[in-house]
Parts: structure tokens; C-alpha cells; sequence
């Protein structure tokens, strides 16, 4: 089984897609990956799409102005993986409504993605079975929906469809029995899957940055033997511990 996360895929601020960045220089001491200081531009017109695959002109993206600066962390333990992005506003201006996608991509190993589910006052519902449902769609968390309407709603048709928990869901049964896998943040402005790749998607929200200002989001994935109908016992189970491990 193999997964891949970006973390983070790509940074918006301001109404913009800053894009893709580069220039982390990932390290690992005990266990725990990390990187710090990354440079932090606005890369828009520096990437472009070629027989459908990213292509960044690095030394067109290396002559775009630092504006701030990016961290990430990822580690495991009995509970999950965990992972941390930091944003810090290098500035002299506020950057509003900043928010990052994160992505959970199990296009290696499918069986995983293909039965994404979310979670409703009904309970876990289909991603196939929401009405006018596309490949590619995220969701506002509960509390979250005025940040999710100016920004990630702006593209998107919306749907009378609202979940009630900031994670989704997708599960299988694979030869050992049931696998599931849980991607959550109680940080989320969005929470989504994409039934091409497939993946799952979660939306870091950020809010305004004030200069010189650095956030931190956290998010949390869990895989293991589980039948989607046992799962509401085990989340409810994991999230606080999940929240513990925020620091």
C-alpha cells in the first residue's frame, strides 16, 4: 500500500492561487519528517500544464520575490499519522483569507479511494450518492461556511448537501477483510475527494495573516481494519486524542 500527501499541494491568499512551491529540504530525526524556513512565493505564471502533468519553470519561479515562509511536519504514532503546515507572512501587507490545500492521494493504492464517504445528520453518505455530485468536490465543515462561500465556494455549483464532521472517508474490503482510511481536521474551511486520481482532500484554513504573523493547522489520518458502520465509535474515540497531539 502506498500513499502520497503534499503538504501542502498548494497555498491560497488574497483570492489567489499562489500555486506549487519548491525549495523544501525535508529532514528526519526519530522518526518525525520535517521541513522549515521553506521560501514562500506567488508562483502564478511560473507553472504550467503539459500533456497533462504540473511543469514549473524553476528559474522563472526562483526569480519571484520571498514573500514568506512555510513549514510542515509529519510523524505516526498508535493513533494515526499527523502532520502540521506553518505559514509565516514575511510582508509589509496582510494576506486575507489564506487557506492550503491538503492532498491524500492513494492513486497507488486504489482500492482505498474509490468509496469515499461523508458525514451527515443521516450519517456516512456516499460520495456517489449525493445528488448532482461531480469527480471533484469538497464540502464546508460545520461553523465554517461564510469562509468556505468567499472563497473555495466561488468555484464551485453548490449543492444541498452539508456534513457534520470535518473528515472523509473511504473504505474497501481488500484480502486480509475491510480497510478504511480517515482523513480529518478540526482546521478544515473544506473537506473533499476526487474519484479520478482518487484522493482525499482537506482545505487548511488560515484566516487574515497579519506581517510578520506565523499559523500553524493541524490534520490527521487514520488506516486500519474497520467497517464503515463501527466507524462513528472509533472517531469519536480518536478525535481528542487526535487534538492532544496539536502542539
Amino acid at each position: 500500500m502506498c500513499f502520497l500527501m503534499g503538504l501542502p499541494e498548494q497555498i491560497y491568499a488574497n483570492g489567489e492561487n499562489w500555486r506549487f512551491q519548491f525549495g523544501m529540504d525535508w529532514q528526519e530525526k526519530a522518526g518525525r519528517w520535517s521541513y522549515t524556513a521553506a521560501p514562500l512565493r506567488n508562483l502564478r505564471g511560473c507553472w504550467q500544464y503539459v500533456d497533462g502533468r504540473a511543469k514549473l519553470d524553476f528559474a522563472e519561479g526562483a526569480r519571484q520575490p520571498v514573500i514568506g515562509a512555510q513549514s510542515a511536519a509529519i510523524w505516526a504514532d498508535e493513533t494515526g499519522v499527523h502532520y502540521s503546515v506553518g505559514v509565516k507572512n514575511t510582508t509589509a501587507e496582510v494576506w486575507r483569507d489564506v487557506y492550503q490545500w491538503i492532498c491524500l492521494d492513494s492513486f497507488l493504492s486504489p482500492e482505498t479511494g474509490f468509496r469515499p464517504h461523508f458525514h451527515t445528520s443521516a450519517g456516512w453518505i456516499a460520495y456517489q450518492d449525493i445528488p448532482h455530485i461531480d469527480q471533484h468536490r469538497y464540502f464546508p465543515p460545520p461553523g465554517r461556511e461564510a469562509e468556505y462561500d468567499r472563497t473555495l465556494g466561488k468555484r464551485r455549483t453548490p449543492l444541498e448537501f452539508a456534513i457534520d464532521i470535518p473528515a472523509v472517508v473511504a473504505w474497501n474490503i481488500v484480502d486480509e477483510g475491510p480497510l478504511l482510511t480517515c482523513h480529518y481536521s478540526r482546521h478544515a474551511v473544506g473537506i473533499g475527494a476526487n474519484q479520478m486520481t482518487p484522493c482525499t482532500d482537506v482545505f487548511l484554513w488560515y484566516g487574515d495573516i497579519a506581517p510578520g504573523e506565523e499559523k500553524t493547522r493541524w490534520g490527521h489520518v487514520w488506516i486500519g481494519p474497520a467497517f464503515l458502520v463501527d466507524f462513528d465509535a472509533t472517531l469519536q474515540e480518536l478525535v481528542p486524542q487526535w487534538h492532544r497531539r496539536e502542539s
